[in-house]
């Protein structure tokens, strides 16, 4: 359905600048393969509802099931203790702040892409 599960036009072109500065050398195509064959494995097979998170400031909509795979990636760190159930609830958002405090972020309990990026690709 989507081999983005979270990551943003943005930060996957931020990526490959990256790369492509390390690495100038490389041809276009691989790499972009690669990281396809990379997020192939986080891929969302079926559709899923997109929630909207915001939190004053910023606004993110991510999908049901990421929301979900971040809750479980938070419990198995320990930090949260709520179902997995896809919504972004205060439990959430504090799970997320206490991730963030964990990285050295800032500790807004927003999950930006920063945060995300770590949470399930590092």
């Amino acid at each position: 359905f989507d081999v983005t599960a979270f990551e943003s036009l943005e930060l996957l072109m931020r990526v490959m600048e990256s790369h492509c500065k390390d690495h100038p050398d490389d041809r276009l195509y691989p790499v972009v393969s690669s990281m396809l064959d990379t997020l192939a494995g986080d891929r969302l097979t079926e559709s899923t509802p997109r929630v909207k998170i915001d939190d004053g400031t910023r606004k993110a909509l991510l999908y049901r099931e990421t929301i979900r795979r971040m809750q479980v990636r938070l419990a198995d760190l320990g930090l949260y203790k709520g179902q997995a159930d896809g919504t972004f609830t205060d439990a959430t958002r504090s799970a997320v702040a206490a991730y963030q405090a964990d990285q050295a972020f800032k500790q807004t309990g927003f999950p930006d892409q920063a945060t995300l990026w770590r949470l399930f690709r590092m």
